[in-house]
């Protein structure tokens, strides 16, 4: 994976564990629960992000 933000060291570990957890699930459910999980966070990620970056430029995130 190529990414432009550099990880942690610490971030780098927990990745890991975290990717090893889900490569350890036999469980159907469990994986789409930990999905959905993901799926969520990552959407939260996204607009605290973009609340962010408009809050350092003084301009308002569009409302849909």
């Amino acid at each position: 994976m190529d990414n432009a933000i550099a990880l942690s060291l610490n971030q780098q570990f927990d990745l890991e564990r975290t990717n090893r957890s889900i490569d350890a699930l036999t469980d159907v459910d469990r994986l789409r629960a930990v999905v959905k999980d993901l799926l969520i966070k990552w959407h939260c990620e996204r607009a605290e992000s973009r609340r962010a970056v408009h809050q350092q430029l003084g301009t308002q995130p569009p409302s849909i």
